[in-house]
């Protein structure tokens, strides 16, 4: 059954938290609400693990969406309404390809959507075991945080120790060049390699230089930790990539 539809990606809702809470600047709720379609392009430039993905303008889509919409009835398929020109932002996942269409014209006609100011993106979606955000800054200072609870729960705040576990961390110890992990794999990951699975994540990230010298590009990176067919193990798939710089800051004591 699919879920509820939401009017706001999870990077969005967190700008907004952090806005109204008082603890972020204007630099860095803007840039949290930047076009989602950026952040796509920015993980394909990248050369990053993700998602099969469809985008078109809203008024194509409705106008020949048999071209668009995924064949596959077996998987389950994410889609966003993303406005051109300012305006809510409209998504659910969990859609079956069947499901698209009657999803988005509803959509348009209880929201009065002006097609024209729309684009549409349908992406793939997996089942997330684990998934979180990596932030890399410009000194080579990474933070990483993952919860079973998903790449959402990490970026809105809303992680929860008892209903998910505990809240995992990777930092990089900048003298050593090596990654110091919050916790150890066994009983608290119920037997899953979930370090080896982080260290691939973030090793995907582009880099130059090895051991202490290793350069990785600087960035905010949202990933999900997913099982592929005929692949062993934990994988990383990424869902969005920023550069801002006000996203990429970490504290000079880190």
């Amino acid at each position: 059954m699919s879920e509820m539809p939401r009017t706001e990606t999870s990077m969005v809702a967190w700008g907004r938290g952090l806005e109204k809470a008082g603890v972020a600047d204007v630099g860095m709720v803007e840039a949290l609400k930047a076009d989602r379609f950026k952040g796509w392009k920015r993980v394909e430039q990248l050369g990053l693990p993700r998602y099969e993905l469809k985008t078109s303008s809203l008024d194509s889509f409705l106008e020949n969406f048999a071209e668009i919409i995924p064949k596959d009835e077996k998987r389950d398929w994410f889609v966003l309404l993303e406005p051109r020109k300012g305006g809510m932002r409209y998504r659910k996942t969990l859609l079956k390809s069947s499901e698209i269409v009657d999803f988005v014209e509803t959509t348009v006609s209880d929201n009065n959507l002006d097609a024209s100011n729309y684009d549409i993106a349908i992406s793939e979606s997996l089942p997330q075991e684990y998934g979180g955000n990596i932030i890399i800054d410009k000194n080579g200072k990474i933070l990483a945080e993952i919860s079973k609870g998903g790449q959402g729960v990490v970026a809105e705040g809303t992680h929860d120790q008892e209903k998910h576990g505990n809240l995992f961390t990777v930092r990089r110890d900048q003298f050593l060049g090596s990654f110091k992990y919050s916790w150890e794999d066994g009983e608290e990951t119920n037997g899953v390699a979930l370090r080896a699975a982080v260290n691939k994540t973030i090793m995907s990230i582009p880099h130059e230089g090895e051991d202490r010298e290793i350069k990785f590009t600087p960035g905010y990176y949202e990933f999900h930790l997913v099982r592929k067919d005929g692949e062993e193990g934990l994988q990383p798939v990424f869902v969005d990539c920023r550069q801002d710089e006000v996203l990429t800051k970490l504290p000079s004591d880190f």
